[in-house]
């Protein structure tokens, strides 16, 4: 198998892990982040009954002592935190195992919790990380009642929800929502991305050729041995898309993918899509499958490398 062959090989699997998957975690400095383990104390006067505040505080530090990292995601309209874990695939299952946890809060409470694993289905990887997650947040932010949310979360969904410590909870057989009575589901909307002609304008001088095709806005350049390929929804005239994507592959296949990542980081801070954080989490070359909030956006990493042969889909998307 030549090496070009190779790598339209890797990207195909790439890109077949990542239909499986939402978003994942890294390992970046908690300098850059509000990571599970920075958050304070829960106040002894504070609620702490179900879906409080101290009780997401008392979980969010249990998911930094697991390996989870944490930001302060959103705060307007509705405040938003997220959590993201990655475990690397094992010689039965090659795709990464990833946790999502996402908080909603509504008046210093939390209104909404939501937690999907994603990973080989059925694998026990993805099996122990459900059951140690929903564990965790059932003990913590419904009182003791962890062995109930993880029936819940495991088993095979119906579409019904479950009392479970005075809040309903759904379970999708990898996950679990939980919503508080009279949630009124709030729009969550993060802050515009950068317009088509904007990240043009900042492209143009690096050599990059922008153009649209049907409803699909790209543009596509080289920075030494590393082809990249951003793209985003065109839209109406105006109106900057919802969402970027960049692949980035080697040319001459003489670069590595850590240096391909700290390229598609410059690029992508140059055209005003990621900020500095987002950048540096970027360049930090995180493992297959993480994914972390910046700036109010999460970006999220799936990547192949074989040394010379490489491959990677940096995504950024609006938080939800």
């Amino acid at each position: 198998m030549t090496a070009a062959v190779a790598a339209v090989v890797l990207l195909v699997a790439a890109l077949a892990i990542g239909v499986t998957q939402l978003s994942g975690d890294e390992e970046s400095s908690t300098s850059r982040e509000t990571t599970a383990t920075a958050d304070p104390a829960p106040d002894p006067g504070a609620d702490t009954g179900p879906m409080s505040s101290a009780a997401a505080d008392e979980l969010r530090s249990r998911l930094g002592d697991d390996g989870w990292t944490c930001y302060d995601s959103l705060d307007e309209p509705v405040v938003v935190k997220r959590c993201f874990v990655v475990q690397p695939g094992d010689a039965e299952n090659a795709a990464p195992t990833r946790g999502e946890l996402t908080l909603q809060y509504e008046d210093d409470a939390v209104g909404a919790l939501r937690f999907r694993v994603t990973g080989a289905q059925g694998s026990a990887g993805t099996t122990a990380l459900v059951e140690q997650t929903a564990t965790s947040v059932g003990d913590l932010v419904l009182g003791g009642e962890g062995a109930a949310l993880a029936a819940v979360a495991v088993a095979e969904p119906d579409g019904t929800s479950t009392d479970v410590g005075g809040v309903d909870a759904t379970g999708n057989g990898a996950g679990v929502d939980l919503y508080v009575d009279g949630w009124g589901f709030p729009e969550v909307g993060s802050p515009p991305l950068p317009g088509t002609e904007d990240v043009q304008a900042a492209l143009a001088a690096d050599g990059f050729v922008c153009g649209t095709e049907s409803t699909v806005f790209t543009c596509e350049g080289r920075q030494g041995d590393v082809r990249l390929r951003l793209s985003g929804s065109a839209g109406d005239a105006g109106t900057p898309p919802g969402a970027w994507s960049v692949t980035v592959g080697p040319v001459e296949y003489t670069s590595s993918l850590d240096e391909a990542m700290g390229v598609a980081a410059d690029v992508l801070a140059t055209a005003g899509i990621v900020d500095s954080e987002g950048a540096e989490f970027l360049r930090a070359n995180p493992p297959d499958g993480s994914a972390g909030d910046f700036a109010g956006h999460g970006v999220s990493v799936i990547s192949s490398d074989l040394g010379e042969v490489y491959n990677a889909i940096i995504s950024v998307d609006p938080i939800r």
